[in-house]
């Protein structure tokens, strides 16, 4: 038995997917599954339930999955007590932020209050894509997600529970009607969503789509920008096609139609960090004044 399989069956057990834990860990599919078949082989029984709809697990499975993260998260400690420490430097925390999902955070941590806790911070401002390289790489103390297939060796703290919501054009179609599903959208693909096809908030709403048996084509003029809440709106306002939001960036935005989806599309909202990684207390300290700020900023203006 490798540590490699135990790495990948964790991923498994975390994206229930085969497809999605092979992205999570960068390595080709067929790796995962020829390494999840030796380890039940060695181990002669089953894990996975393959025949569900996410993979489920078996009972040996959920036995062995608990066991083998407990074993990763006391190696991740292990390699991190024994490594050379290097001399002591105070420097900033490292605070990660994506433009449509980080409105809350950014007001939280501008507000005057923020600079009275004691701590230095740098929001750094990237794609979610981008926040998560970069904290798995350990170039973040923190970072604000979306929960979802986060890798595991990510920690994640829920903060809110956020519905994504549809933006349209003027005088758009589906403005009026009463209730809005993914099946009407077929005509209507969300070419600025599509112009970030790795962006986390772009897999929920593909995900979404996939649902009922449509695949959106990316607009190729589109994709080469990665545009900002400012820009998608914009694209919006052009004609350009619908676009979905997480709800709080859209609270400034009043001249447009913005609707829910029927079922609504809600994402888990929370602060992430490296697993095992031996946060500083200004880092502790920070991440309990957002937890105990952020629920004081949640509203929306346009919640249906």
């Amino acid at each position: 038995m490798e540590l490699r399989q135990l790495t990948y069956f964790a991923a498994l057990c975390k994206a229930r997917n085969f497809t999605l834990a092979s992205q999570n860990l960068n390595v080709s599919q067929p790796s995962v599954t020829k390494a999840i078949q030796q380890l039940e082989s060695e181990l002669g029984v089953r894990l996975v339930e393959r025949s569900q709809k996410p993979l489920g697990l078996t009972r040996e499975g959920e036995v062995f999955y608990a066991h083998v993260e407990r074993i990763l998260q006391e190696l991740d400690q292990a390699v991190e007590e024994v490594r050379p420490k290097k001399k002591a430097v105070k420097l900033p925390i490292s605070v990660g932020l994506s433009p449509f999902t980080g409105v809350i955070l950014e007001r939280i941590l501008s507000h005057p209050d923020a600079m009275k806790q004691g701590v230095f911070f740098n929001l750094v401002r990237r794609s979610a894509t981008d926040l998560i390289a970069q904290l798995m790489d350990r170039e973040l103390d923190l970072s604000l997600m979306i929960n979802y297939h986060l890798p595991p060796e990510l920690e994640f703290i829920l903060l809110e529970r956020q519905e994504v919501l549809l933006v349209l054009p003027p005088d758009h179609p589906l403005q009026f009607k009463e209730e809005i599903t993914f099946e009407d959208l077929r005509e209507y693909p969300p070419a600025t969503l599509l112009s970030t096809p790795n962006a986390i908030l772009t897999q929920v709403i593909l995900d979404r789509y996939r649902e009922v048996g449509f695949e959106p084509k990316p607009d190729p003029n589109a994709r080469q920008y990665h545009p900002d809440k400012q820009m998608s709106i914009e694209w919006v306002r052009n004609g350009l096609g619908p676009a979905f939001s997480p709800e709080h960036a859209l609270e400034d935005v009043t001249d447009l139609p913005i609707v829910s989806v029927t079922p609504p599309v809600m994402i888990q909202v929370g602060l992430a960090y490296r697993r095992g990684s031996k946060l500083s207390a200004g880092t502790r300290r920070l991440m309990e004044y957002i937890q105990e700020e952020y629920p004081k900023y949640i509203h929306s203006t346009h919640r249906p």
